[in-house]
């Protein structure tokens, strides 16, 4: 591998790194890393300010981009439960096709280095040369070499959240030993936290579907309400079609589910009969209204923790 010194890696010392965790993901998820020639990536974005180490202009061109829509669209801002591709190209000056040569990929994010070696795998970096090694090394260099990153994977899987990645493309040839040709500009990736909306327990969207209004509404508030014959007990609802009204009815039931002894029995014997009923028979065997019944108790215990 050509040599670099200590001075030609500092103007992207401030960009070289990302987690340990993130690393670990990339290595096990992303395919083979060997340089290809690709025109299938031509529409990635450019990357600006093409640089190098020692300050001369280049003509090389970086490019880089993140897709959700497998190269459709690129951005700079996903959720970090979006799978993702992140791609990059480095098109290499026209005098150093054929010449050997080493890719770098070294991404930023906080305050940890990490390089991506020969065999995929990605490595802390301590910013010492010495330990820095090229992810695709001694090779003949092409027009174009592809770089993929990632491919179909959500970042979020390895706890990469609410943070900002900085991903950075270089090159050397044995043209021009000591120099290095590097993006100026990083790819930017925001990876914001995704918000997860808790789904409804089932004994609640049960108790939507098929309680609430069919027997609740429909048949108990008769007795079990404020001022009923069953106002007395500790299964008192409120009448009303509204969702605020029907979380109340809901909160009662779960509520008696949790503290009554042998709650759920109760529940379930008392409307066809097979225990004291003031309001007698409510449901009648092989119904739907008791079958839905049934369902309903059996899943609310179950979300009541009993």
């Amino acid at each position: 591998m050509i040599s670099l010194q200590t001075r030609l890696l500092l103007p992207l010392a401030y960009v070289f790194a990302t987690s340990t965790v993130f690393g670990q993901l990339l290595d096990q998820d992303s395919p083979s890393y060997d340089s290809v020639t690709s025109t299938a990536l031509s529409q990635l974005p450019e990357l600006a300010t093409p640089s190098t180490a020692s300050g001369a202009a280049t003509t090389a061109q970086f490019f880089g981009g993140a897709s959700a829509d497998n190269g459709l669209s690129f951005g700079n801002s996903f959720s970090s439960g979006q799978a993702l591709d992140i791609n990059g190209e480095i098109h290499v000056e026209s005098a150093h096709i054929g010449t050997t040569g080493n890719l770098y990929l070294v991404s930023q994010v906080g305050e940890q280095l990490l390089f991506r070696d020969a065999n995929g795998a990605y490595q802390p970096w301590d910013l010492n040369v010495a330990t820095l090694q090229a992810t695709t090394a001694n090779t003949n260099l092409k027009a174009i070499e592809a770089l993929t990153i990632v491919d179909d994977v959500a970042l979020g899987q390895a706890g990469v959240s609410g943070v900002t990645l900085n991903i950075f493309f270089a090159y050397d040839t044995s043209a021009m030993p000591g120099e290095l040709y590097y993006s100026g500009s990083p790819l930017v990736l925001s990876i914001t936290e995704e918000v997860v909306v808790p789904s409804d327990p089932q004994s609640l969207t049960l108790f939507n579907a098929n309680i609430h209004q069919q027997i609740i509404q429909a048949d108990c508030i008769q007795c079990h309400v404020a001022g009923g014959a069953a106002s007395i007990t500790r299964l008192v609802y409120v009448g009303g079609t509204s969702s605020s009204v029907a979380s109340l009815n809901y909160n009662t039931l779960l509520d008696f589910v949790q503290t009554a002894i042998n709650a759920s029995n109760v529940l379930i014997s008392k409307p066809q009969g097979a225990l004291a009923h003031g309001g007698g028979l409510r449901l009648v065997q092989g119904s739907a209204s008791l079958n839905n019944w049934i369902e309903f108790v059996n899943a609310l215990q179950v979300d009541a923790g009993n």
